[in-house]
């Protein structure tokens, strides 16, 4: 099963590769990823985690280098270097010159942090999705959510949202358990430790979906 969503055509830009909160990918229709780090390699996508989601990029629309500096783990942070400079006596008869006084600089305003989405929702996480139809309803998306509490709970089709590549969101309305016949339900109830595998409705009419995350 495929991991996320494509993402339209879009132009990579890195910030500090070393960065331990992973690189910033924009889109060519102006939209960024923040804080994106690389999840798996496909033969022809990437699977990459950002402040929005869960995002699959087509290779094609990607250079092996923004590839490479996407970051799986947290970079060591270089130590700093200390220089010892040889001991001169005559430098310390020196007089140190008087330092003009500076002009304080007026402080820089504190950016608003942009909300990020909750990775984690009653202890369960979205691990992957891929828009999927069910028979002649064709906004939907196969989920796959992993409950990692020690103790069951139960997940409502509202509980998940997509996002359209518009910016939209829309709330799931059906879970559909792809069994034989297909069950259809209400609510979803996961085990501790244990994950499922299905469908979840947003609309009867196609979407571009770019991400599914947690609607709350």
């Amino acid at each position: 099963m495929a991991v996320g969503a494509f993402a339209p055509g879009a132009d990579i830009r890195a910030d500090d590769p070393a960065a331990a909160s992973g690189i910033t990918l924009q889109l060519r229709d102006g939209r960024y990823y923040h804080h994106a780090r690389l999840v798996s390699l496909e033969s022809e996508s990437i699977v990459v985690n950002c402040d929005e989601g869960l995002v699959k990029i087509p290779r094609s629309i990607l250079s092996q280098t923004a590839i490479d500096t996407l970051q799986i783990g947290d970079a060591p942070v270089p130590a700093p270097q200390m220089v010892t400079q040889p001991f001169d006596a005559n430098l310390q008869a020196t007089p140190t010159p008087t330092a003009k006084p500076r002009a304080t600089p007026k402080p820089k305003p504190t950016p608003t942090p942009k909300p990020t989405p909750n990775p984690v929702f009653k202890g369960c996480t979205i691990v992957s999705f891929q828009p999927k139809p069910f028979e002649t309803v064709l906004g939907c998306a196969e989920v796959v959510i992993q409950n990692d509490s020690d103790s069951p709970v139960t997940i409502l089709p509202s509980d998940i949202a997509c996002i359209r590549a518009s910016g939209a969101q829309l709330r799931g309305h059906q879970f559909v358990a792809q069994t034989l016949p297909p069950i259809i339900r209400r609510r979803e109830p996961i085990a501790a430790h244990a994950s499922i595998d299905d469908i979840v409705t947003f609309s009867n009419d196609s979407l571009d979906i770019a991400t599914v995350r947690w609607a709350h």
